[in-house]
């Protein structure tokens, strides 16, 4: 059997508007303090099992996550790479392409990662 992938309209928007304002020159900080203020939940709980809040450190994991541009990358993710490095293991990762699952365009993408040279700076 396989799975079902479906867009979560809500969660979906938060993205969208994360990679807008990165593409728009906004740092990482400034989208996590924006998201904060308008106090916009995040999918993660904190270790008292109490709400979270944004960090800049997870608005860069959604802007290189290729699956926003419509790419899921089997044995692509780093814990699975660690994972097997660990054990000696080598990997092939294998991209599936999902375009009914874009949330952003290529282009749109590029430049949100072509230069995460910094956690506060905007994308050169």
């Amino acid at each position: 059997m396989g799975s079902l992938w479906v867009i979560d309209e809500p969660a979906a928007a938060v993205v969208r508007d994360i990679f807008a304002g990165r593409d728009h020159g906004q740092s990482m900080h400034q989208i996590a303090r924006d998201l904060n203020a308008a106090a916009v939940p995040t999918c993660h709980r904190d270790r008292k099992n109490e709400a979270d809040y944004w960090r800049p450190s997870r608005i860069r994991v959604i802007l290189s996550n290729p699956v926003y541009k419509g790419e899921f990358i089997w044995n692509g993710s780093s814990t699975i790479r660690a994972q097997a490095k660990k054990e000696g293991r080598s990997l092939e990762p294998i991209t599936y392409v999902r375009p009914e699952l874009r949330l952003v365009g290529d282009e749109v993408w590029a430049r949100c990662n072509a230069k995460m040279v910094s956690r506060s700076g905007p994308a050169a």
